[in-house]
């Protein structure tokens, strides 16, 4: 119960500390579809960024002209669909590039790139290097050796006692709360 005590603490000084509004049902709905939205367009890219993928075609597919949707996504996703298509694309190069020994044309197909120039262009871009210089750098040796996990690591998490887990949050508390905020 103690820790419990302290989580509800800890979200108590949060909310005194944070700038928050309390959004009514329409407020609530009109984000939620927001969400959905941008998760729709999301899932739809990196299901199809293999294949060619127009702003116009998206656009169509959520019912907005081109330039409006143009905007919804620079200022949902921070970056322009090209910028976001281009970055995923090159992740999955990256990729091929170093588990794969497949030709620099197989991979920039394989990615959605209509060619190498274009594959090595956004890929410069991204990282700073080319995909050939990628694939003989140390990075590329180093990414291929920690690629591997082990799932013993991730199986076996920690399960701390109520003691432990109530000293967790004292070191937790010294270190980032005013001593004032409560005592312990």
């Amino acid at each position: 119960m103690r820790v419990h005590g302290f989580v509800s603490l800890v979200l108590d000084y949060l909310l005194k500390i944070c700038d928050y509004s309390v959004l009514n049902t329409a407020q609530q709905n009109k984000l939620m579809d927001l969400q959905e939205r941008i998760q729709r367009i999301a899932s739809y890219i990196h299901e199809h960024y293999s294949s060619k993928i127009s702003l116009d075609d998206l656009a169509s597919r959520e019912g907005f002209s081109r330039t409006y949707f143009s905007h919804f996504f620079k200022n949902n996703f921070g970056m322009t669909f090209k910028e976001y298509l281009d970055n995923i694309r090159c992740e999955k190069a990256k990729g091929l590039l170093n588990t794969t020994s497949e030709n620099l044309l197989t991979v920039s197909y394989l990615c959605g790139f209509s060619d190498i120039r274009t594959l090595n262009n956004a890929f410069e871009k991204r990282y700073g290097l080319l995909p050939k210089d990628y694939r003989r750098s140390e990075d590329a040796i180093k990414e291929i050796d920690t690629s591997s996990y082990n799932q013993d690591e991730i199986d076996n998490q920690k399960l701390y006692t109520d003691e432990e887990a109530l000293d967790l949050l004292y070191e937790y508390f010294e270190e980032y709360f005013d001593p004032s905020f409560i005592n312990l």
